[in-house]
């Protein structure tokens, strides 16, 4: 008999054990144990907000006691509470106060944000276009980043657009990425066309260089020939003019030079008759001389003509002597 109730013993405590866990105006002592020898409990799990003081003994209410003021637990098998957080600083702020179960929530004031998950510090709060820095500080976005979102990191833009038939129409700025719209249908021309293809515009220099070569051949040409014909001006005027050659002339000049000499000796003895009949009277008188006055005659004739005077003159002294 008394064996079957050691047997049964161990059994009922632990159910007894588990009903008073499952009470909801219960919050200190054991959560959880398991018999221990005859008379004696273990506490295997403490309630929230308390810590184990002995983990054996014979009432489970005394084996875990709550934590005292400014400690919390949040673990079942501590022998000791841990310290509340304390929000220091001033921009840090308590968001929620410390309890026996759960830790101090600590905050920042407006325009600054915690810097880590436990907010053990604040950051200044970046804006769109900035982003934060290592030293808690915010920068403005590099060139080709952007940020439109409160303390983030900036970005890059994108280096196309995101579907197929658009085009850049905008680049980025340091608040929005690059904008993209639809490309637009294309629009007829219906204005004539002016620019001349890569073909006639090489046949049209060609053709300009032509005709600027033959312009500068023309006008260097014409030049010369200026220069030509002033020297041959210049030459004419200092070279003196030559007679032309008689032609028909020259015969019936020495015709009338034949002629001339025949009749001159009766016209000088004419002459002289005359001249001895009239010396007395008119001493003033000069024999005339009846001989026909020749014209002027080419260079190449005067000689002759000069000879033939003095000849007529010689003869007409000769007959004055006699």
């Amino acid at each position: 008999m008394e064996t079957a109730i050691r047997a049964v013993l161990p059994a009922v405590l632990l159910l007894i054990g588990c009903l008073e866990g499952c009470r909801g105006d219960e919050k200190t002592g054991c959560a959880i144990w398991l018999p221990s020898g005859e008379t004696d409990v273990c506490c295997k799990k403490c309630r929230p907000g308390n810590h184990i003081v002995s983990e054996c003994g014979p009432d489970p209410k005394e084996l875990c006691v709550p934590c005292g003021a400014g400690t919390y637990s949040t673990e079942h098998t501590l022998y000791a509470c841990r310290s509340c957080t304390q929000c220091r600083g001033a921009v840090r702020t308590v968001r929620q106060a410390c309890t026996s179960t759960s830790d101090t929530v600590c905050g920042c004031v407006d325009g600054f944000r915690c810097a880590d998950t436990e907010c053990s510090r604040c950051a200044k709060e970046c804006g769109r276009g900035e982003e934060p820095t290592d030293k808690l500080t915010c920068q403005a976005c590099p060139e080709g980043t952007f940020n439109d979102q409160l303390h983030q990191k900036c970005i890059p833009w994108r280096t196309s657009c995101p579907l197929p038939g658009q085009e850049i129409v905008a680049l980025g700025t340091a608040v929005h990425d690059i904008v993209c719209d639809n490309i637009p249908d294309p629009v007829p021309d219906l204005k004539p066309k002016t620019e001349v293809d890569d073909g006639g515009r090489v046949s049209l220099i060609v053709l300009i260089a032509c005709l600027s070569l033959i312009a500068i051949t023309a006008t260097a040409g014409a030049v010369a020939c200026g220069i030509l014909r002033k020297r041959k001006e210049k030459t004419t005027k200092n070279t003196p003019a030559v007679a032309d050659k008689p032609t028909t002339e020259g015969p019936q000049w020495e015709e009338q030079q034949v002629e001339c000499s025949l009749c001159h000796p009766q016209q000088e003895e004419c002459g002289s008759q005359d001249s001895v009949a009239s010396h007395g009277s008119e001493d003033k008188l000069l024999p005339v001389s009846t001989a026909p006055k020749l014209r002027p005659q080419p260079q190449q004739f005067r000689g002759y003509a000069e000879k033939r005077q003095l000849h007529q003159r010689g003869t007409a002294a000769a007959q004055r002597d006699v």
